[in-house]
């Protein structure tokens, strides 16, 4: 039995070595995954050795006249360094800020890998002035053993003051040191630069932006996805078509944050937002598909996606959700329609068609427990709350019946080419209507069918 345990205690053991060696390597990975990791490592690999060869096993004297010369050209090398990257960093700024949009200069004023770069520039060069400032020939400071024998002045190893003891040659290590440290950084920068000019990279940090901005509440009367429109606009001049479908892509996951992640519609920003700028935006953005022929686009992105995700919500009561795709459909619908795009237009009447179907099925089983639990006297604050639900829902069937008749009023208007799908939207409205005249508690629904079925 004993032999037994200690097998048991021996194989645990082995078991969390195992573990144990497993956790170190997969931190190493992901340590070594990231390039500034890597650049930070080869930095203080370097530095040691540097140490190690000058001042541990003094393989490379270090003379005060080469070393003032070699500060000295160290100094003005990386002021001019630092003042030409500037300069080309400006003009790239400049002239992308041209081509996109004046958003991206943010981007560029956020990035740390230059404020990084400067930081590390001015320091060396800053340090190598000081040294050259400090390195002197009195023999206060110089070895003159060495001196006479060699006929060269040599930094003193020695302390340069009695109680700090640093040698002129750390001193020195040093800046030469950081010149290997700012080199490797301009690369990096270089690296850093590159990718954030990638188009699909810029609409990727505007993304990322405009979803922080939502998050912390800071977008006041700021249109968030303004940036992406404008970098998607620059790109159809280009004919990007690549691009511009990433532009949209981002646009509508900005979009769905603020469907998913703001508390309620009735927010006056929010409410604006999904009434007023999103039906001007995704206007806009139907016309630059347009142009550019990729219908498909704008289905795939904004009407099937949001419509699957939308049915969904309504499935689980979410109502909020659903009036905000109802607008987003709505949108893209009449943006569609007035764009001429026939697929578009009619995938998002058929959408709005499914929407209504279940909005008004949910309000139907709403209804049908009101009336239970009003007969069976049930408790009152759960009437109470599942009436508030249905007044919800009911304004939901409102928003549908208008998104229908607004596209179909604007396929109309496109004539003959557009007839099917305007026949389809009033097809959609009367069987709206007739699913509403089932219950009194829907009259506005009714109303509101005729009023756009009227023209």
């Amino acid at each position: 039995m004993m032999d037994l345990l200690v097998i048991r205690n021996n194989l645990i053991c082995m078991q969390e070595k195992r573990t144990t060696i497993r956790e170190i390597t997969k931190w190493l990975k992901g340590l070594f995954s990231n390039p500034r990791y890597v650049v930070v490592a080869v930095c203080v690999l370097l530095f040691l050795v540097a140490m190690y060869s000058f001042t541990g096993a003094n393989f490379f004297p270090i003379e005060a006249a080469n070393a003032r010369y070699m500060l000295s050209a160290l100094a003005q090398s990386q002021a001019a360094i630092i003042a030409l990257v500037i300069t080309l960093s400006l003009v790239a700024v400049q002239v992308t800020a041209s081509a996109y949009s004046p958003h991206l200069i943010r981007l560029f004023r956020r990035n740390h890998a230059m404020w990084i770069l400067f930081g590390l520039y001015a320091f060396s060069v800053c340090w190598s002035l000081l040294v050259l400032q400090l390195l002197k020939t009195e023999p206060r400071v110089m070895n003159f053993h060495m001196a006479n024998q060699y006929s060269i002045y040599i930094v003193n190893q020695s302390s340069i003051w009695h109680l700090i003891p640093i040698s002129f040659e750390h001193l020195v290590l040093l800046s030469f040191w950081l010149g290997v440290v700012t080199f490797i950084a301009l690369f990096y920068y270089m690296w850093s630069i590159f990718t954030l000019l990638d188009p699909k990279n810029i609409l990727e940090e505007l993304a990322k932006e405009a979803k922080r901005e939502i998050a912390g509440q800071k977008i006041d009367a700021y249109d968030p996805i303004q940036p992406l429109i404008e970098v998607t606009h620059g790109a159809s001049l280009k004919q990007d078509i690549a691009t511009m479908r990433v532009g949209l892509k981002k646009m509508m996951d900005v979009t769905k944050t603020l469907i998913y992640d703001t508390p309620t519609v009735k927010d006056t920003w929010t409410d604006d937002f999904f009434k007023i700028y999103l039906l001007r935006d995704l206007q806009h953005v139907c016309k630059l598909f347009a142009d550019a022929d990729d219908e498909d686009s704008i289905i795939e992105e904004v009407i099937t996606k949001c419509g699957v995700k939308g049915k969904d919500a309504a499935n689980k009561n979410q109502n909020d959700v659903v009036f905000k795709v109802v607008l987003i459909l709505k949108a893209a619908g009449v943006g569609a329609a007035n764009s001429k795009l026939e697929k578009a237009t009619w995938s998002a009447v058929t959408s709005l068609r499914e929407f209504g179907k279940n909005v008004m099925n949910r309000a139907s089983i709403i209804t049908a427990r009101l009336k239970k639990n009003t007969l069976d006297g049930r408790d009152e604050s759960a009437r109470s709350n599942d009436e508030s639900v249905l007044s919800d829902f009911i304004d939901t069937a409102m928003q549908v019946a208008t998104a229908l008749g607004v596209i179909g009023k604007a396929a109309m208007e496109k004539g003959k080419d557009f007839k099917k799908v305007a026949n389809e939207a009033e097809t959609c409205l009367e069987q709206l209507k007739k699913d509403a005249m089932k219950e009194e508690a829907y009259t506005i629904v009714v109303e509101e069918a005729d009023k756009w079925l009227a023209t």
